[in-house]
């Protein structure tokens, strides 16, 4: 009897088992995939089996900033010795959890003086991900993932309070049931806003911020940059995945200072130094000629000075201008300080003069506001490309 025969003649049959469905889009790590083969045949029903287990395991994956989280600008203006922060936004793209370290360094400076160290805010995170292993109906929070394994509350790295993308939309997950075999459930807090299809990827999303807290001063030299580098790297097996650069531009601030006789037109030989014409912001009516040395005064003449604050591609922040009134043979006169065209009070304790150090609040705060109200100081933001005058009044003692 041929085998063949022998074969039909036991009434043999074997069939193989396998997982069913089509290829996913996204195979998670930690996916078990169970090929069983089972043999049957006359006189056993039930049969024999054997299988095979095969995990699936991480492939690494560059992480991304997606469109609509814009990463830092990769070039800043900033004034001498201020604060720098960024908050980066980071996705994964990998099949399953991995865990990354961060590291900002200056990759030079460049004509940069007293620059302090940057540091981020977190050292090192994991990024989890997973993919749907069913359809996920939009309107309603439950979404069907493989189980990784470990039967705990954290499947591939994604756990309840993590941020995820999925589909290009944001959600925070509520909890997690994560089976030691089969399926897990990931619920959402809130309900998903289109249908997600088998294989869909879950990819968690994290900031994390890099700050300076004194990015130092510019050095006198033409270039007056920092460059930062941001650099994210995996860790299973070690290898770079994502760098950032910012150009840290550190632009000048200006003040200068003037004066004008009130009294009298300066004269020859009096008025040596060089001539600004400026708005006087408010004591003469106009553009008034200023001058920056050489001025001559009679005893019983009254002075203005003019101070010009100029910004250029950066702005300030908490701007307070200080000023020295000249010490003997000078009086402030009341009332005389304007900032913008617009009056300043003079504080209620001596020293009355707005820009004392010594006064209430050690100066005058200012800004480019020229709606200011009366009487007030100002709030000591100033923009780019902005100029600030601030005037005040002194009699020459008699």
């Amino acid at each position: 009897m041929s085998l063949t025969k022998k074969l039909i003649s036991l009434g043999l049959t074997i069939s193989l088992w396998v997982v069913a469905g089509s290829a996913y889009a996204v195979t998670p790590a930690n996916t078990q995939l169970i090929n069983s083969a089972l043999l049957t045949y006359t006189g056993n029903a039930t049969g024999v089996s054997s299988s095979v287990t095969v995990t699936i395991e991480l492939v690494q994956a560059t992480v991304s900033i997606a469109a609509t989280f814009a990463a830092p600008n990769a070039s800043v203006n900033q004034a001498d010795n201020q604060v720098y922060a960024a908050t980066y936004n980071i996705q994964s793209n990998a099949n399953g959890p991995d865990t990354y370290t961060i590291a900002s360094v200056y990759e030079s400076v460049n004509d940069v003086v007293g620059s302090v160290a940057p540091t981020t805010s977190i050292p090192s995170f994991i990024l989890g991900a997973t993919a749907a292993i069913s359809v996920a109906a939009s309107g309603q929070p439950v979404i069907t993932v493989p189980a990784d394994g470990t039967g705990t509350t954290v499947v591939n790295g994604l756990e309840a309070t993590d941020t995820v993308v999925i589909g290009g939309a944001i959600y925070t997950i509520l909890s997690v049931v994560d089976n030691a075999t089969g399926t897990s459930t990931i619920t959402l807090s809130g309900n998903l806003a289109s249908a997600v299809a088998v294989g869909d990827p879950i990819y968690e999303y994290k900031t994390f911020d890099v700050d300076i807290t004194d990015i130092g001063a510019a050095g006198g030299g033409a270039t007056n940059r920092l460059d930062l580098r941001t650099t994210v790297t995996s860790t299973a097996p070690a290898s770079l995945v994502f760098t950032y650069d910012v150009d840290i531009n550190i632009v000048a601030i200006s003040i200068k200072k003037y004066v004008r006789e009130i009294s009298a037109p300066c004269g020859t030989p009096g008025c040596l130094g060089a001539v600004t014409t400026s708005h006087d912001n408010g004591s003469g009516g106009g553009a008034q000629t200023y001058y920056d040395a050489g001025v001559e005064a009679a005893p019983g003449e009254t002075l203005e000075y003019l101070l010009v604050v100029t910004t250029s591609t950066a702005p300030i922040a908490v701007a307070l201008v200080t000023d020295g009134l000249p010490t003997d043979f000078s009086s402030y006169v009341t009332g005389s300080t304007r900032l913008n065209a617009i009056a300043v009070s003079d504080e209620g304790a001596a020293p009355v003069f707005p820009m004392d150090s010594g006064a209430d609040d050690g100066g005058l705060l200012i800004d480019d506001n020229g709606l200011r109200t009366a009487g007030t100081e100002g709030s000591g933001t100033v923009g780019t490309s902005q100029t600030v005058f601030i005037t005040y009044q002194i009699i020459v003692d008699s």
